[in-house]
């Protein structure tokens, strides 16, 4: 799954209090999924825009840094 090649998947943080709330999380834990390529949607993942990711492959995501480690 890319999730880190800018390409695929429009990514952010979840850096603020207004961002947290938006998305409903009470934490600055997550990444939340602004957008994603139409191609990655249909034929490989079930991430979709407006998601939170906060475990990947069984770990924690807390923000970006995580997603590229």
């Amino acid at each position: 799954m890319p999730l880190s090649n800018g390409k695929d998947y429009k990514l952010k943080s979840l850096d603020t209090l207004g961002e947290r709330s938006a998305t409903g999380m009470d934490t600055e834990r997550g990444v939340y999924v602004i957008s994603v390529n139409a191609r990655v949607v249909c034929c490989v993942t079930d991430i979709r825009p407006n998601d939170v990711i906060l475990e990947l492959g069984g770990k924690s995501v807390n923000n970006l840094a995580d997603l590229q480690k």
